[in-house]
């Protein structure tokens, strides 16, 4: 089962990084002091990360990962 949402997450990530040629950043937002990083391990062995600010993003972020079945580990670290 495939949600639209966390394919296109990955997409845009992907497209940067490729872009880029090295490691995505994403700047910390100057009014949230919390950041939440989701990492996530997909069944064909690619991992990969996303940032989410506030704690409903990274609620929206988790309902997306547990409802698809392709994920076989994820992890969520909060940072100050």
């Amino acid at each position: 089962m495939h949600f639209r949402g966390l394919h296109l997450l990955k997409s845009v990530l992907e497209y940067i990084h490729n872009q880029k040629r090295g490691a995505i950043v994403m700047l910390k937002s100057p009014k949230s002091p919390v950041k939440f990083v989701i990492t996530v391990t997909m069944e064909c062995g690619e991992i990969w990360e996303t940032i989410r600010h506030t704690k409903a993003g990274m609620q929206a972020v988790i309902e997306d990962v547990l409802a698809d079945a392709a994920v076989i580990s994820f992890t969520v670290e909060e940072r100050v």
